[in-house]
């Protein structure tokens, strides 16, 4: 008799749990995201090349990359450069389409990953309940994508891209999906433009969250102001002076750098062959919180 009535208890238990009259264990809450998480090592921001290359060797590894460049919409190639010409002032590519061209949009949510556009710049660009709109135009079909030494500002990979970023505003891109040869291209279209007695940007080899420390942040990480550190890429002058994920640098060259718009103001002309002074607050290694201290390194360029 007992064992019945357990038997039954038990049961009666079972249909309750199923039916929803007695509630299951809650589920712990997920953790309120505080921090951007750490990108992807996919981004090389240019630097010094590796090679430098004199005028008549960077022109030849320029042209003779030829059958290596290409454009990409979505991973599908659709051109493959039909020339390179190298003369005193640019680098012209001609291209060979595979299908028509026209005027693209994609929308994408911010920070969630960027789709390959077009092989010519952003024509037009907005940002609406978090999600941004970028509208690209190609060359017209059997046209050229020109770029002028003298107008050439910076220069950076992604993934298997190369992009170009001009003086006027404008942004080019190629494809070089082998690693070997993209690095190489770029350290030939590099050393060409040295050869000319023009310059182009380098960048520090890092990115960095571009708002203003949240008061979520601020609580979390006891500091008050500075900018934080989202990626570090292995070999560049950041990662040559140690800085790395989460550090927030609170000064460049003794300016204090309470938020985005100081340290944007501080980086604005970085110039080559020279020291910076930086200090930061490191209070986290690894992803883990460590006894918070004052960082100060020599970045040099």
């Amino acid at each position: 008799m007992k064992k019945r009535i357990l038997t039954i208890m038990i049961f009666s238990a079972v249909c309750l749990f199923l039916t929803g009259c007695v509630s299951s264990p809650d589920k712990a809450p997920d953790k309120k995201k505080i921090w951007p998480s750490m990108l992807e090592d996919d981004s090389t921001f240019y630097m010094p090349p590796a090679n430098l290359y004199s005028r008549e060797k960077a022109d030849a590894v320029i042209k003779n990359m030829l059958p290596q460049i290409k454009t990409l919409i979505n991973g599908d190639q659709v051109a493959q450069a039909d020339s390179v010409v190298v003369d005193g002032e640019s680098v012209k590519i001609s291209w060979k389409w595979n299908e028509t061209v026209s005027d693209t949009t994609y929308s994408t949510v911010e920070g969630g990953g960027y789709s390959y556009g077009y092989n010519s710049g952003l024509i037009f660009n907005k940002n609406t309940d978090n999600v941004r709109s970028d509208t690209y135009r190609k060359v017209e079909k059997g046209g050229f994508t020109i770029i002028q030494f003298e107008d050439l500002a910076a220069m950076y990979s992604k993934k298997a891209s190369i992009w170009f970023s001009m003086k006027g505003g404008d942004t080019y891109m190629v494809i070089i999906d082998n690693d070997y040869n993209r690095k190489k291209w770029m350290d030939a279209v590099y050393s060409a433009t040295r050869s000319r007695n023009y310059d182009t940007r380098v960048s520090w080899g890092m990115t960095y969250q571009t708002v203003d420390l949240t008061d979520d942040q601020k609580a979390d990480s006891t500091v008050d102001s500075g900018v934080v550190i989202t990626f570090v890429q292995k070999g560049s002058p950041v990662d040559a002076a140690s800085l790395q994920y989460l550090d927030i640098i609170q000064s460049v060259d003794g300016k204090e750098v309470n938020t985005v718009n100081d340290f944007q103001r501080c980086v604005k002309n970085l110039k080559r062959d020279k020291v910076y002074s930086v200090e930061a607050v490191r209070w986290k290694r690894n992803g883990e919180n460590v006894k918070k201290r004052k960082v100060k390194v020599n970045i040099v360029l």
